[in-house]
């Protein structure tokens, strides 16, 4: 008989579908959220190559930081104050003040859909203000900034500056494509782990209270004992999001398609039925994107209260085991 404990998955994607289409004023948030995604390892690894001239040393210690001062746009900052320091000054502090609007939107972000997420556990039907989400918001704002710094910092230099030079090395070197493969297959994991326990502390803290350090602690404890748990959790949503880039690109060759029926037909109307196309796929992606985005965080979030009270058991974990039982009967 299937439990609610071991059809765990099947149970936090319907929440997880239920709660992004009833809170539909979340998905703008969404978007605010994701601007602390993950540096992923495979953009470092195809910039990186890139940067580097043909038979340059990986191993290098000026390509290294010539590559990661490139990542900031350093060399266009210093033309810029070289040919006008008045418009460079200026530019610099629109864009300081822009990007720190867009971390205080982004972390104000996170803290409100996981505060709705609890309140939609907690079986409440109301749903929680503006007013009341930015109250809420106000006291762990630092604490989830810190987090998210730590974690970005983190993939940032194992990803970027360790794992990427010797991934190019083996790419290019004689050794097997095997050990290639299983290195960066390993780095993945350790970055996942990295990913991991960071959302969890993030959760302990916003949703339990706990400060940085108890919430830390309490995070690995919660990975150590479900890592499969959640290593399962992240391959379904990384399919999911496939899934939606497959969608979106069936959408895109709609587009295109449509334009090349529309050029036998009237300038006036061509022009007109473009922009709408435009506007229709534009408006398409962005709350496409907005409901993935939602659909994932709150996945993780319903996952992590799960684990919490004892609430999952890991899919092949279960599977492996009916199979020994089987071949023992």
């Amino acid at each position: 008989m299937e439990t609610k404990q071991n059809a765990v998955y099947r149970f936090i994607w319907r929440d997880a579908f239920k709660f992004t289409w009833r809170n539909k004023y979340l998905w703008i948030l969404s978007l605010f959220a994701m601007f602390f995604s993950n540096i992923g390892i495979v953009r470092h690894l195809a910039k990186y190559q890139d940067y580097l001239q043909s038979g340059a040393n990986v191993f290098a210690w000026d390509n290294f930081v010539y590559y990661f001062l490139s990542l900031f746009k350093l060399a266009y900052w210093k033309n810029l104050f070289m040919t006008s320091w008045p418009v460079a000054i200026l530019s610099l502090v629109v864009t300081v003040f822009l990007v720190g609007i867009l971390v205080w939107l982004s972390i104000n972000a996170q803290i409100a859909i996981a505060e709705s997420v609890k309140h939609y556990v907690q079986g409440l039907k109301t749903k929680l203000s503006r007013e009341q989400l930015m109250g809420k918001a106000q006291n762990k704002f630092f604490p989830v900034l810190f987090i998210n710094v730590i974690r970005q910092a983190l993939i940032f230099l194992i990803g970027g500056a360790v794992a990427v030079p010797f991934l190019l090395y083996l790419y290019n070197s004689d050794v097997s494509r095997f050990a290639y493969y299983i290195l960066l297959v390993v780095v993945l994991f350790i970055l996942s782990i990295v990913s991991f326990v960071a959302f969890y502390t993030f959760a302990y803290v916003v949703i339990y209270n706990k400060s940085i350090g108890q919430a830390l602690k309490s995070a690995e404890q919660l990975f150590s004992k479900n890592w499969l748990v959640s290593l399962e959790m992240a391959i379904f949503l990384f399919l999911v999001e496939i899934f939606i880039v497959l969608l979106m690109n069936t959408f895109f060759l709609f587009i295109i398609a449509s334009i090349f029926w529309m050029i036998q037909i009237q300038q006036l109307f061509l022009f007109f039925s473009l922009l709408a196309l435009i506007l229709i796929f534009s408006v398409f992606t962005v709350l496409l994107t907005a409901w993935v985005y939602n659909f994932q965080f709150s996945s993780w979030l319903l996952l992590f209260l799960r684990l919490q009270e004892g609430q999952a058991n890991s899919k092949s974990y279960r599977l492996l085991k009916k199979i020994l039982n089987k071949k023992k009967q």
